[in-house]
């Protein structure tokens, strides 16, 4: 089947097995996270809105980063937002 068939609209759904086997393309794991899957690897991006506007964050490349890595980098910057600041400015600031 294809990644993340029969699993829930929620956050989770894709696997580390099932990024490994997949074809170039994008892939969503919910919550606004999202694998670009390249012939050479990948990134990780976080979609997210702020002000009205959509905003695309980059959290690091695949395989470099994990699946999980990934969630957990996606948490920290969602928390982030939800305290009133801008990820991408954040992350600016701690460079």
């Amino acid at each position: 089947g294809s990644v993340g068939a029969g699993v829930g609209t929620g956050r989770h759904r894709l696997t580390a097995t099932a990024i490994r086997a997949a074809k170039p393309g994008t892939y969503q794991d919910g919550a606004g996270l999202m694998l670009l899957k390249r012939e050479d690897g990948g990134s990780w991006v976080w979609r997210y809105q702020r002000d009205g506007r959509r905003r695309d964050m980059g959290l690091g490349r695949w395989p470099d980063l994990s699946l999980a890595e990934a969630r957990k980098a996606r948490d920290r910057w969602a928390e982030v937002l939800a305290s009133g600041r801008d990820p991408i400015a954040e992350r600016e600031r701690e460079k």
